[in-house]
């Protein structure tokens, strides 16, 4: 999915690997690792230094009376940094959904789309049922990616055939032995995520993760 939307040079196939992914590469170091870890460096001073851990919190109450240039472009900084960040990996998977639903989109329109969408559904409304949604989607994510995983590296042994993925009739079509292996993987994980995520852990995600990852293949081999 990163690299749906990126162009390869006519000469790509003599290309090494790093640099065939080099514009990935670059924007995701430049708009994710560098970019977030500066934030998280700034936090850290800030928390240090103030006691508050939230560095909009900290401009507010040093600079709101004292001097408002200043926090005008401290908070045009955070702006920017959430723009950058949220771009590159919020926003690009609802973007990707977008675009899967509407093929003939441009990456560009889809990601005003999702914007606008996003805005509309007005997330400050509910920010405080933020990290349990989260949490609840991590629950759900689990057996999916212990499946996809699972399948890739331990029955396919990292083998696939491209062309195929977009044949009805390929390899990796979801027949009936195949459907039920992949739904009962997906029920046992998530019934074990959530029986931890009732008790108060925080690792249901890799509880439900490591049980399908394992109970797939399992399961797969006998279908």
């Amino acid at each position: 999915d990163l690299a749906r939307k990126l162009e390869r040079p006519a000469d790509f196939e003599k290309r090494g690997f790093l640099a065939r992914q080099s514009i990935s590469i670059g924007g995701q170091l430049l708009g994710l690792i560098i970019t977030g870890s500066l934030v998280i460096m700034v936090g850290m001073v800030s928390g240090v230094l103030t006691g508050q851990w939230n560095p909009i919190d900290v401009i507010v109450s040093t600079f709101a009376e004292s001097n408002a240039l200043i926090m005008v472009a401290a908070l045009f900084t955070i702006v920017l940094a959430q723009w950058s960040t949220n771009t590159a990996a919020n926003l690009m998977p609802a973007t990707y959904i977008v675009l899967s639903i509407c093929p003939k989109l441009s990456y560009a329109k889809a990601t005003i789309l999702s914007a606008v969408l996003g805005i509309a559904m007005c997330p400050w409304v509910f920010a405080d049922k933020l990290i349990p949604f989260q949490v609840a989607c991590s629950v759900l994510l689990g057996p999916i990616i212990g499946i996809m995983l699972g399948d890739y590296y331990i029955i396919r042994k990292m083998e696939l055939n491209v062309d195929e993925l977009y044949d009805e009739k390929n390899q990796v079509a979801y027949k009936k032995p195949a459907m039920m292996t992949l739904l009962i993987s997906a029920a046992v994980g998530l019934a074990i995520a959530v029986g931890i995520a009732n008790k108060g852990v925080d690792y249901s995600f890799y509880a439900s993760f490591i049980t399908s990852v394992l109970l797939y293949p399992m399961l797969a081999k006998k279908a």
